[in-house]
């Protein structure tokens, strides 16, 4: 085994979430927003699924 240690941001990194642009970390650039318009849309999309049926 190498006694040589690795920096502390060598480890993983968080990647993004899917439509929301950011990371599990930083919530910042509209996240509300875009979390808020992503709650709305699935509540309209669910209403109009129920007016087809």
């Amino acid at each position: 085994m190498s006694d040589e240690r690795q920096a502390p941001d060598a480890g993983p990194q968080p990647t993004e979430i899917r439509f929301y642009g950011t990371t599990w970390l930083n919530h910042d650039g509209g996240y509300a927003l875009r979390r808020a318009a992503t709650a709305i849309g699935a509540l309209a999309a669910a209403a109009a699924g129920c007016l087809v049926l």
